[in-house]
């Protein structure tokens, strides 16, 4: 009995470990909670109040780009983030930053066709708020190829 157990916990881990490394997403470098993008693209996972975003520039690289984000709270799709609002910045480049017009695309997903003009790292700062008020706010650096 416990020879029966002891091979049934085995053969689960290893289903278990098989599973979880199928599920990570290709092999483009990107982590984070959806993997979003292609090979050229930038992502990275930060956290702010308990809620996780998931930040894709795709492609990371200079000219029109798409900013995709997606939040993940404690409560599930079903607490609402709304009021987001995003700003993209490089100070070396000399441009103005960008002020991000972000499309709602329901279930804590949010996008944006941007033109991104110089190479470098840019700063990433998006603020928004949970349902009832909660703030969340978030600040990282990408790296935008030439």
């Amino acid at each position: 009995m416990v020879v029966r157990r002891t091979a049934f916990a085995s053969v689960a881990l290893i289903v278990g470990i098989s599973v979880f490394a199928g599920c990570g997403g290709d092999d483009t470098g990107s982590s984070g909670l959806h993997d979003h993008g292609g090979s050229g693209a930038a992502n990275v996972a930060l956290v702010s109040n308990d809620v996780i975003v998931d930040i894709t520039l795709d492609p990371a690289k200079v000219g029109a780009t798409t900013l995709h984000m997606e939040f993940a709270p404690p409560g599930g799709r079903l607490e609402k983030v709304g009021n987001v609002r995003a700003t993209l910045s490089n100070e070396a480049s000399g441009l103005a930053p960008i002020d991000v017009v972000l499309i709602d695309d329901g279930a804590n997903h949010f996008h944006a066709d941007i033109e991104v003009g110089a190479p470098g790292e840019w700063d990433v700062v998006i603020d928004a708020e949970v349902q009832g008020g909660t703030a969340l706010s978030y600040r990282t650096t990408m790296n935008v190829a030439d």
